[in-house]
């Protein structure tokens, strides 16, 4: 019978070191193959839910409008009454440094997205118009210390959680009345107060430019100089938010959208 050789302990220890090397190596491979996955799951997750939140950002944004009352065959008023609102924005770009834990509340824009009241001749209300403040801003997150970027809905500005309280307000005062507090399902518009959340940002870039291929005037007759009546020209509305996976900060998304302003909103910036 064959005897079994015994292994030194030279061999041994040589054996186990190599064990210990193949075994580090394929731990690295699967952390490197995890890390890439979350990774990757992340940014999967991020882009989705930046595509929802510009989307409903961009159709509100090209809503914005003013407080308009529209009288029925009332001779001793005027057809069309419009009470301007404003749309405010921030341009300062806010950006949150690496292993910087962001602070305190940052409030980029609001606006206000309205339908008309329609009045019949003797006064009465045919149907009710509104009046819908939004806000956006950055809210710091407790627990992975970069912001959530909310865009609020609300009938008032009057909730200094989503609206700047010493800011200018977006709306007339014309829009608390009562002809304006219509159904927002009756528009689309629902549901109110609401928040739509963007999550992990560390970055926001606004600016605030004029329409592509527009012109500002038009030749007429008007009262304008030499003639020329002052056309309302749209703004476009531009914001690139920048998101971070707080496990991993070397993993960044960038996202951008652009929308139009209606021209006859004023602005404020």
């Amino acid at each position: 019978m064959e005897k079994r050789k015994a292994f030194t302990m030279a061999e041994i220890l040589v054996a186990a070191a190599i064990f210990m090397v193949f075994s580090a190596a394929v731990f690295s491979i699967y952390r490197m193959g995890s890390r890439m996955y979350v990774s990757g799951s992340w940014k999967y997750n991020r882009q989705k839910d930046a595509e929802r939140f510009f989307e409903i950002l961009k159709e509100r944004i090209e809503q914005a409008s003013n407080v308009v009352t529209v009288n029925m065959g009332k001779k001793d008023k005027e057809a069309v009454t419009t009470n301007r609102t404003t749309f405010v924005i921030n341009t300062h770009n806010y950006e949150l440094a690496s292993k910087t834990r962001a602070s305190g509340r940052q409030y980029l824009a609001q606006f206000a997205v309205c339908k008309p009241c329609i009045k019949l001749p003797n006064g009465s209300i045919l149907k009710k118009g509104l009046a819908l403040c939004h806000g956006l801003v950055l809210i710091p997150d407790e627990v992975t210390g970069l912001y959530n970027l909310h865009l609020r809905v609300e009938r008032t500005k009057d909730n200094g959680e989503y609206f700047n309280p010493s800011g200018e307000s977006c709306v007339p005062a014309e829009s608390k009345n009562t002809e304006f507090q219509g159904d927002p399902k009756e528009f689309g518009l629902f549901p109110i107060s609401h928040s739509y959340v963007l999550k992990d940002v560390f970055k926001v870039e606004i600016t605030l430019t004029s329409g592509e291929n527009e012109v500002d005037t038009t030749t007429g007759t008007g009262s304008g100089t030499g003639g020329e009546d002052k056309q309302i020209i749209p703004k476009v509305f531009s914001i690139t938010v920048y998101m971070r996976n707080y496990k991993h900060e070397q993993t960044v998304l960038e996202v951008n959208c652009t929308a139009k302003i209606e021209g006859s909103v004023g602005l404020s910036e």
